[in-house]
């Protein structure tokens, strides 16, 4: 199952929404992100067919509102981090 890795400089607990960019219909899925504390953490995709994703993950820390974006490719259930 594909999974995605992060570190930060601080714990995240936000909303991430994991979208599929190409294919015949649109899918996207909502996922709760914590960090359980941790600066360095993994969130697990789930079965994802083959094709291009987008990750985007938004979450607040000491007032602040913060947005990663990450967009990468499955292949056979293995990730690979897509650059332009």
């Amino acid at each position: 199952m594909p999974s995605l890795k992060f570190n930060f400089l601080h714990p995240v607990k936000g909303r991430a929404c994991l979208s599929r960019l190409c294919g015949d219909t649109y899918t996207a899925q909502q996922i709760l992100v914590d960090s359980e504390g941790k600066k360095d953490f993994e969130v697990a995709l789930g079965p994802c067919d083959d094709g291009r994703y987008r990750f985007i993950l938004n979450w607040e820390y000491e007032n602040r509102q913060f947005t990663h974006l990450t967009e990468f490719v499955i292949r056979a259930q293995e990730l690979l981090l897509y650059q332009d």
